[in-house]
């Protein structure tokens, strides 16, 4: 029978630090699943570092692990003092064993080239050890891959031709022609002209060697000589229609006129002898004005009397509205409905916002997306004259067009 059933057994405690076992004994008799444990964490403990153990501290080792085996025999049979005391043995044994294994010396290299097997991915065969790709432990008789092996190689981490000894050719200005074949390296040029520049001091396309006026630009078919140009406008004046004024080619030397006086040219003018805007290609708007704030109506949009349906005489000019959106892609508006103070308040509100409504969607009808638009109410809240007369009233009955978005 185990000694230790019948009485109190003093802790055990067992403290693992990275290779450090530190084992304080206090014993009584121990029972046989301490001694157990402990074995488990002796032998746990070894077996990781095993391989450096084995080759650095081998006696160790041994004594280590034999003791745990009597101590396990002796716990078996009932024995705790004796078995305590073997445990113990093999724990100091252990301690001894990873103190004596933690240099990566103790670790096999069978190509000695002290990177040990279990990291070397060529374990048979020994890293060159030149400072590119050390830790891997194979090694590289061509570091830059450029097919010149290291030893032969003059730039042996820079890719180059075998031609030019494993390094990179230099053309510094980049015209294909190496520096040292390039009678002007820093400057790009012609593979034909030693690598340097063909100087056209004019710019004329005539090399200076053949120009008879380098420094004024000129004609080819002309030796380089400029022809006479009053107006500079690259026409010359024996076929220049208009020798004092420049203009294109294209008018033989006259410049574009503006007929209608709208900043516009001509050529880029759909309307060129009636003035309009800019943005609306020199066509102008009859019916609308586009202001920073407002798309300005030069007409009143007319509905039947008290209800929300347009009048056909009014088409036109939301035609031109549409036309004008769609001129303006980026334009987004709030549509505004207003009435005079005539009637139920309620009612006229209700009226402004149907009006605002039916002009938002016959524009949508004509193209322009919804989401560019917004109907909004406002009743009799906003008058812009006197209610009190009836040509007041007529103007506060409108529609606006208030711009939004740019």
């Amino acid at each position: 029978m185990n000694s230790c059933l019948s009485s109190v057994c003093w802790p055990v405690r067992l403290f693992l630090t990275g290779t450090v076992i530190a084992a304080v004994f206090l014993i009584s008799c121990v029972p046989q699943s301490q001694i157990r444990k402990r074995a488990r964490d002796v032998s746990s403990l070894i077996g990781d570092q095993r391989e450096s153990i084995y080759n650095c501290a081998p006696v160790e080792l041994a004594s280590a692990e034999i003791n745990i085996e009597i101590a396990k025999n002796e716990s078996s049979l009932g024995r705790s003092v004796a078995a305590a005391r073997h445990m113990k043995l093999a724990e100091e044994a252990a301690e001894k064993a990873f103190a004596q294994s933690r240099d990566n010396v103790c670790l096999n290299d069978s190509d000695k080239d002290k990177v040990p097997d279990r990291k070397d991915r060529c374990p048979n065969q020994p890293e060159d050890m030149d400072g590119f790709q050390d830790t891997d432990g194979c090694p590289d008789p061509d570091n830059d891959g450029d097919t010149v092996l290291d030893d032969l190689d003059e730039c042996r981490d820079i890719p180059g031709p075998v031609m030019n000894k494993g390094c990179p050719i230099v053309d510094t200005d980049g015209d294909g022609l190496p520096d040292k074949e390039d009678r002007c390296p820093q400057v790009k040029g012609l593979i034909a002209n030693f690598g340097c520049p063909i100087v056209d001091t004019d710019g004329d396309g005539l090399p200076d060697s053949e120009d008879r006026c380098p420094y004024e630009a000129g004609l080819i078919a002309n030796y380089g000589c400029p022809i006479a140009d009053r107006d500079q406008d690259k026409v010359p004046d024996v076929e220049d229609a208009c020798p004092d004024e420049p203009g294109p080619i294209s008018t033989r030397g006259c410049p574009y006129r503006d007929t209608d006086g709208d900043g516009l040219l001509d050529p880029d003018d759909l309307c060129p002898m009636d003035p309009g805007p800019k943005d609306h290609k020199g066509c102008p708007y009859k019916r609308i004005e586009i202001t920073e704030k407002k798309i300005e109506l030069r007409e009143k949009i007319f509905f039947v009397s008290g209800k929300s349906v347009i009048k056909r005489e009014s088409w036109p000019l939301l035609n031109e509205i549409a036309k004008a959106m769609a001129d303006h892609p980026a334009i987004k508006v709030d549509i505004e409905g207003h009435t005079d103070d005539v009637g139920n308040d309620r009612a006229n509100m209700k009226l402004s916002q149907a009006r605002a409504n039916s002009v938002r969607t016959y524009l949508i009808k004509k193209g322009v997306e919804p989401l560019r638009m917004r109907a909004v109410g406002y009743g009799e809240d906003r008058p812009i004259d006197d209610n009190s007369t009836p040509e007041g009233q007529a103007i506060n009955r409108r529609v606006e067009f208030v711009i939004t978005a740019h």
